[in-house]
């Protein structure tokens, strides 16, 4: 959980779920960005990696090599 205002971009308590790993494509992101369709909101403070690191290592969805690839990510 996130707490209420705990950044500037989410305005109400915030849950981490992991069902699916929705991975990005990088190239169709940057042009999006270029484009005007995809916006950033935000960044999620680096005090908070921690919390998705324990949802993923919890999570009954995920497949194996999908959390193993989040949590090589995350640098664990």
């Amino acid at each position: 959980m996130i707490p209420d205002r705990a950044t500037n971009f989410l305005s109400r308590e915030s849950y981490i779920q992991c069902w699916v790993l929705e991975r990005l494509d990088i190239p169709r992101l940057e042009q999006g960005l270029e484009s005007g369709q995809v916006k950033p909101c935000g960044k999620l403070p680096p005090r908070y990696l921690y919390k998705i690191r324990d949802v993923v290592k919890e999570s009954f969805l995920l497949e194996q090599d999908d959390a193993e690839l989040v949590l090589r990510v995350l640098g664990q």
